[in-house]
């Protein structure tokens, strides 16, 4: 009985009149969103959205912030363990999140962001690293990367972010790390002895990814930029 008490209590404080009062109950909402996962499946749309009007609330904003990207690389690992797309997830509020310019200066500074997002990624090349890792993995390199690597993007949008994060000695090292997990990723021996009758696409998911980390690359460039006029 209890998930649709959940669901219930959601959805009868969702009206924006009552957003204020919602957010003075801020521990309760943090550990629904650390237990989201555990959650009936219908309570998870209402719940998103209470958190959407909710974000509106400055103290809530930076409570659920820091919250959210404590549990950022768990909930990166959540999803590369299932194939389920379309389930509304706690995932779904990075751009809430990193797309404020304000928010992401104080996370970057305070909590690490861009450095937990790369060791994250970094993470999961290394699991990627043995041969054939490519053919069994077409979500994670599909969609998991695909994800995180946009969440990056948004975080390296904002100003000066990029030129703070090649200023971290420890960030940067990371960073190299991935490239260097990039080199020869997905290997594929040449057939010399007999006709290939199926030729293996696991390459897509590798050239796909290697597309996403331009886009990466490409704002790191530009915070060097920045930081040569410095």
């Amino acid at each position: 009985a209890t998930p649709p008490i959940t669901g219930k209590v959601v959805q009868q404080y969702s009206p924006p009149d009552q957003v204020q009062q919602m957010a003075a109950d801020m521990p309760a909402l943090l550990l629904l969103a650390r237990l989201e996962h555990c959650l009936w499946p219908a309570v998870r749309t209402p719940l998103h959205d209470l958190y959407i009007q909710l974000i509106g609330e400055d103290s809530f904003k930076n409570a659920f912030a820091d919250e959210f990207v404590a549990l950022y690389p768990s909930l990166i690992r959540r999803m590369s363990r299932t194939n389920t797309l379309g389930d509304v997830q706690l995932l779904d509020l990075s751009v809430q999140i990193f797309t404020v310019p304000s928010l992401v200066t104080r996370l970057v500074r305070e909590r690490d962001l861009i450095g937990l997002q790369i060791r994250t990624l970094l993470a999961l090349l290394e699991e990627s690293k043995p041969v054939g890792a490519f053919s069994d993995a077409e979500h994670l390199f599909g969609n998991v990367l695909a994800r995180l690597s946009q969440d990056v993007q948004y975080v390296l949008r904002v100003p000066d972010i990029a030129k703070a994060f090649l200023e971290s000695e420890q960030a940067g090292v990371a960073w190299a790390e991935v490239c260097k997990h990039m080199q020869a990723i997905d290997p594929h021996s040449r057939a010399v002895t007999q006709h290939v009758e199926w030729e293996n696409r696991s390459w897509t998911h590798a050239f796909s990814v290697a597309l996403d980390l331009i886009y990466i690359h490409d704002h790191l460039l530009v915070g060097f930029r920045e930081a040569l006029k410095g």
